[in-house]
Parts: C-alpha cells; sequence; structure tokens
C-alpha cells in the first residue's frame, strides 16, 4: 500500500484563512479572530507577520464545530417534535 511514509510524498490537508473560515460558519472575521485569541481554536498556523497571515487547518474548524454541537436527547427530540408539529394539520391529532 502507498503511504506518505512509503513513497516520501507530504500530505498537508487544507488549511483555510481566517476569512474563508469566517464565510464558512457564516460569522464576521473579527469574531473568528476573537476565537483565536481566546483559545478557542487551539491549532492556527502562522505563515508570516500580520493577521492576514493566519491559518486554520480544516480539522481544526472541525474541532470547533464539533466542541460546540449540541446532541443532547432531549434537544433531538424537542427538534423532531417541532418538525412534526409544523407538518400535523392542527386538530388532527
Amino acid at each position: 500500500m502507498l503511504t506518505p511514509e512509503t513513497t516520501g510524498t507530504v500530505v498537508v490537508e487544507p488549511h483555510y484563512k481566517v476569512a474563508k473560515v469566517a464565510e464558512l460558519l457564516d460569522v464576521g472575521v473579527d469574531w473568528v479572530y476573537e476565537r483565536i485569541r481566546a483559545g478557542e481554536f487551539q491549532t492556527v498556523v502562522e505563515l508570516g507577520e500580520g493577521r492576514g497571515n493566519l491559518r486554520i487547518p480544516a480539522s481544526e474548524v472541525q474541532r470547533f464545530l464539533d466542541a460546540r454541537t449540541i446532541t443532547t436527547k432531549k434537544n433531538a427530540l424537542a427538534a423532531a417534535a417541532t418538525a412534526v408539529e409544523g407538518q400535523i394539520p392542527k386538530g388532527t391529532n
């Protein structure tokens, strides 16, 4: 099997500029920088000096989202009930 170790190939995952992360999350760029300063993005690559030179690995964006995702049975049931409630005509249940 060919792997980076056997071929000598360097495998680099995608890294996103802060503006791209903001676009993906539908938030402002300043909000992403605030999360970086607060340590909520644990892995950030600096490719020079200044704000425009930071990159966030795709896996770190996913980790950040996973850490902020609320998936409890109670919330799932409430979401399902709300969805079903909107589909059942009133007076028929």
